[in-house]
């Protein structure tokens, strides 16, 4: 029984963020992810800020995750919905702290 409970729970907070994100992302953005939109904004702070604010509004729960803590959601995607220019840079960093002797994230 808690399986269908944790379903529909699961249902209703992909619901609720949906419509968050289509609240404050430009629907062309949504539908381009090439769109200036992505490459212009302040995403902490034009995007995930709202967008959470009105996630945990809806679901009268208080905000549980603030803008340190926004590396979590990293756990939450398929390495294949990373931009490759993140990884790009990511690699980059990486690379650079080997060099000068700094340790390098496993």
């Amino acid at each position: 029984m808690s399986s269908m409970f944790e379903e529909s729970e699961a249902k209703r907070w992909l619901g609720v963020m949906d419509k968050a994100i289509q609240d404050f992302v430009p629907p062309i953005a949504l539908r381009d992810p090439e769109h200036q939109y992505w490459s212009n904004s302040k995403i902490s702070e034009e995007l995930m800020e709202p967008v959470l604010s009105a996630f945990f509004r809806e679901l009268e729960t208080p905000a549980l995750m603030r803008k340190k803590h926004y590396y979590h959601l990293i756990d939450y995607l398929d390495s294949s919905e990373i931009h490759q220019d993140v990884i790009t840079v990511l690699d980059g960093i990486a690379a650079q702290a080997s060099a000068a002797g700094g340790a390098t994230p496993g």
